[in-house]
């Protein structure tokens, strides 16, 4: 297959100022059609209706007895991961244990 002859720079500057154009128009016949078929207006009337407002609740503070229950259970992962398996660890578990029910006592709907 031969090859083509090169494109001078002014035709391809040509070429792209006709695509430019085109395109121009065609946003133009679009945007006009759409004014003239009355799309904005039309949307604007088929709108769904705004809801209620919405309603922004601030969580309170975790009690104490909820805080301590974390921190222990903090620990007591800390000493398993280590491999820390003696009297550290069982010590760990109860006070978690105690500060856990203390926490779900203190919390009733959780």
């Amino acid at each position: 297959m031969p090859a083509l002859p090169p494109v001078s720079a002014p035709a391809r500057r040509r070429g792209r100022l006709w695509a430019a154009l085109a395109l121009a128009g065609l946003l133009a016949l679009g945007i006009g059609l759409g004014r003239l078929l009355g799309g904005g207006a039309g949307v604007a009337e088929h709108a769904a209706p705004a809801g209620p407002p919405a309603v922004v609740t601030v969580p309170a503070e975790a009690p104490e007895s909820c805080q301590a229950a974390l921190h222990r259970s903090d620990a007591t992962i800390g000493l398993l991961v280590h491999g820390i398996r003696d009297q550290r660890l069982a010590g760990a578990i109860k006070a978690y244990t105690k500060a856990s029910k203390a926490c779900r006592e203190e919390v009733p709907g959780r």
